[in-house]
């Protein structure tokens, strides 16, 4: 059954930190019933962190993942296979998975029990419906804030009334939230909603549930229109918020009601808050979303009149000749038969979903009113005249083809609106005539070769987003320089690339980054040479690397700046300015080799997420991190006393920092008061946490700590909940850490001390070259305990008696898991009552401690 819950219970097994610590790789795959054999292979190798490259073969493709997966544990999570598509497995991935570790699993999902009988699933699981109970407090949750039930305890007859409606589906009782969310908890909205006459309707597919016809029949009138827009694209597809707002604005969704941005995103937010599309955000700077698989089946029976879909060997038929083919969605790799649509002159949007064949000129002679033309991921290399007599061409997106270069005519689409070639790594050239395109909101040459654009980018007034655009170095060679950007004073994202190229401050300066009020998101990257090639660059390059970073000071409104590859040796004097950035709240500095002092971000009033990667020169982290010089100090020295600095900081990342040393904050020095999350990684000199991060960061509840060669203690965390350490070979005492749950330990082999972990729940040891268990275990007391370990040290322990040396260690703990690296050996052993098994011959005689001693005299 859909909508069940299979996949939010397999996402919360594949989330869960046991199951990260469990094994080395995950993998997520979204099946459906149609298996599109190169593209999971190309989603699992980019998982996995593989790169394909160009390789676009099943013949390619499955040596390289099987590469990547031999020797490593993995779990594999198959979600949404039906019986058609059963053969993902056996017929696809078996091959090249079977060199994986022992002990790496496969979970599969599907509503079809004939699927878990013919892949041989070792253990299956039912979903039952949610029982009324259940169903309320789902309502609940989506209804109340904090899912305080006694905002809506008034109401709650008639919503268990309406949770029977629903009949027990999760998605469908999400659904009908959504719903109630726009309409108030009153008792008449929601007797009207009791009451609605879609409850009885008749004629519905099998598959739709009548909450979701009653939560389409809510929305307002263009909102359903965005609705079904999303079905155009394969089941799971992942959208950006950004690619739909731009197609729904080329499609006229918006057309006479505003600005065509703030509508998209109030659109993309309500059908988020009404659970229509389903928030997948990943990235803390990229909103993202998919479709549940049943209303993505719904919304193709909404759109049928308009909407028509082919796939592999299919042909274009209607029940009804005066249908109007609005919108055409083509599927599979076979070459498309202009026949399909030659017909259909009144198509305004044409994608075509993963395919490699495409007769590109006959298709837009065939289609001469398109809107939206999406040919993304195919194998084109040049793009024909007949697409550029497509004079009504709103959007069109090229990305991840082999397109080399764009023709002159390119400047006949004066109607084009967005404009996207990422990805396109042989692109290198662009016409003269793209200064033509004045229409333009969105402009993307992001992953390509393109070094420079011709001059005539100002004249692009209208741009929102502009993304990969390096600045020629100067203004009179034909090409557009930075201060091309003076006049495009709408743009919302802007992603800068190769910015060494500009050495002029002026004319960085007359970009008047600061005057462009709406600016959201700022990307300023450089060409990431290696420490080494930043750190040697001439004094007199560094300097003007830093004059024209200062003059790109970014106006108010910015929420997000990424800074990359920069090597100046001072970050840029707009970031001590704390208070002129009131709305930014993501802030990333990553391989910046020469900088030596951080700047005073303290002082950014909003600040959520701080990500510091690739400080080499930086060895002292002091007072200037958090006020700056003295003379802040002595400015802010008085607001100090009661306002911390980092005040709404939430997640902090130290990343590859090798020579820093020291970090000085000490009592007296309040700070970072709402931190939950800590990482420090790759920082070998670091000796200790400073006295003030222990005494004033009083929410934090995970740290992370890897590589931190000279750290010696971890200890007075008080709210600390799980700790990771790995890799830390001089760290000698963890304590008075009272509230932990969870601690991982892995490779530390001179830590001698647990103390204080009064809360502790689970542990896991991970270390191949110890030659006996650490004493420490005997002074602690977790629930759990898992030790990987060589071997050597494996047989010794589950070969060993009452009297070995190993067993006193933890036979006090009640459930110890023991396994080599790729648990092909394993052993488990369990206090009460006393259970030992493994998979080693020779087991170990009973132990009798005092408790199992008693058992056992009872049972004589």
């Amino acid at each position: 059954m859909g909508g069940i819950g299979k996949t939010t219970l397999a996402k919360r097994i594949f989330n869960d930190q046991r199951i990260h610590e469990e094994f080395q790789l995950k993998v997520w795959v979204c099946v459906s019933k149609e298996v599109k054999g190169i593209e999971i292979l190309k989603c699992m190798i980019r998982e996995i962190g593989g790169q394909y490259g160009d390789a676009k073969e099943r013949s390619e493709l499955v040596p390289l993942l099987k590469r990547l997966v031999k020797g490593k544990k993995f779990l594999l999570v198959l979600d949404d296979v039906w019986e058609e598509s059963r053969d993902v497995w056996d017929g696809l991935l078996r091959v090249p998975m079977t060199d994986g570790a022992h002990g790496s699993r496969l979970v599969v999902t599907t509503r079809d029990g004939r699927v878990a009988n013919g892949m041989k699933a070792a253990k299956s699981h039912q979903m039952n419906k949610l029982s009324e109970e259940d169903g309320w407090s789902l309502l609940v949750k989506q209804l109340a804030p904090n899912g305080v039930e006694s905002e809506i305890k008034d109401l709650m007859e008639i919503g268990m009334q309406i949770i029977k409606k629903c009949d027990g589906l999760p998605i469908a009782i999400k659904s009908i939230g959504g719903v109630l969310c726009t309409k108030g908890n009153t008792r008449d909205n929601w007797e009207a909603i009791l009451a609605s006459h879609v409850w009885f309707m008749n004629g519905l597919s099998e598959d739709v549930h009548r909450a979701f016809y009653l939560s389409y029949e809510d929305l307002p009138s263009p909102l359903k229109q965005c609705f079904i827009f999303c079905s155009l694209y394969p089941e799971d597809f992942l959208f950006y918020q950004v690619d739909l707002i731009y197609m729904w604005q080329a499609e006229g969704f918006f057309k006479g009601k505003g600005n065509f941005w703030e509508l998209g995103q109030l659109y993309y937010t309500e059908l988020i808050a009404r659970n229509l599309l389903e928030d997948t955000k990943s990235s803390f700077s990229w909103e993202r979303c998919k479709m549940h698989d049943l209303l993505w089946s719904f919304a193709r029976q909404l759109g049928k009149d308009e909407n028509f879909f082919l796939r592999e060997k299919q042909v274009l038929t209607k029940s009804d000749d005066s249908l109007k083919v609005r919108r055409l969605s083509i599927e599979g790799n076979d070459v498309v038969k202009v026949e399909v649509i030659k017909n259909e002159k009144g198509v305004r949007t044409l994608v075509l979903c993963n395919k490699r064949d495409v007769a590109l000129h006959d298709l837009c002679k065939a289609a001469p009113k398109l809107r939206i033309l999406d040919i993304s991921k195919s194998n084109i290399s040049s793009l024909p005249d007949s697409l550029f007599s497509l004079v009504h061409l709103r959007y069109l997106n090229v990305s991840e083809t082999m397109l080399r270069t764009i023709p002159n005519s390119l400047g006949n689409l004066r109607n084009l609106e967005c404009f996207y070639c990422t990805d396109c790594t042989e692109l290198s050239h662009i016409p003269q005539s793209i200064s033509n395109l004045r229409e333009l909101r969105c402009l993307s040459f992001t992953n390509t070769k393109v070094k420079a654009i011709p001059m005539g980018l100002k004249n692009m007034e209208k741009l929102i987003g502009l993304y990969g655009f390096q600045p020629y170095k100067n203004s009179f060679e034909g090409f557009s320089s930075i201060d091309g950007l003076e006049s495009l004073s709408q743009l919302i994202e802007l992603r800068l690339v190769g910015l060494e190229s500009v050495s002029d401050r002026n004319i960085a300066k007359r970009a008047n980054l600061i005057t462009k009020n709406k600016l959201r998101k700022l990307y300023l990257f450089y060409t990431l040479f290696s420490s080494e090639e930043q750190l040697s660059q001439t004094n007199e390059k560094k300097m003007s690397t830093e004059d024209v970073l200062n003059e790109l000071c970014p106006p108010r409104s910015v929420n997000v700046i990424r800074i990359s590859g920069y090597f100046g040796r001072y970050l840029p004097n707009w970031l001590n300015l704390g208070a002129a950035f009131p709305n930014l709240k993501y802030l990333t500095i990553v391989k910046c080799a020469c900088f030596e002092r951080l700047a005073p971000l303290g002082q950014l009033p909003n600040l959520d997420i701080l990500q510091i990667y690739g400080a080499y020169s930086v060895v002292s982290v002091g007072e200037e991190f958090f006020w700056g010089d003295i003379q802040s100090r002595e400015t802010v020295a008085t607001s100090c006393l009661t306002k911390p600095a980092f005040p709404k900081l939430s997640k902090l990342y130290f990343l590859d920092m090798p020579n820093w040393k020291e970090w000085q904050w000490n009592k007296g020095q309040p700070a970072m008061p709402k931190l939950t999350k800590f990482y420090i990684i790759a920082c070998p000199q670091l000796i200790s946490l400073s006295e003030g991060f222990s005494h004033y960061v009083t929410s934090l509840e995970r740290v992370n700590i890897k590589g931190a060669d000279n750290l010696i203690t971890i200890e007075n965390l008080p709210t600390t909940k799980a700790i990771v350490i790995s890799e830390n070979p001089n760290l000698v005492r963890i304590s008075n850490i009272p509230s932990i749950s969870f601690i991982s330990i892995k490779e530390c082999p001179k830590l001698r001390t647990l103390e204080n972990l009064k809360s502790l729940q689970r542990m896991q040891l991970v270390d191949f070259k110890m030659k006996a268990l650490p004493d420490y275990l005997m002074t602690i007391m977790p629930q759990k305990l898992a030790i990987k370990c060589s071997e050597e040290l494996f047989r010794d322990i589950a070969t060993q008696g009452d009297t070995g040396s190993e067993w006193h260690k933890f036979k006090h703990i009640d459930k110890v898991m023991l396994s080599t690296l790729d648990k092909s050996l394993y052993a488990t052993y369990q206090k009460t009552p006393f259970n030992f098994t493994t998979n080693i011959n020779k087991s170990p005689p009973r132990l009798l401690d005092d408790d199992n001693a008693a058992e056992a005299s009872n049972q004589v």
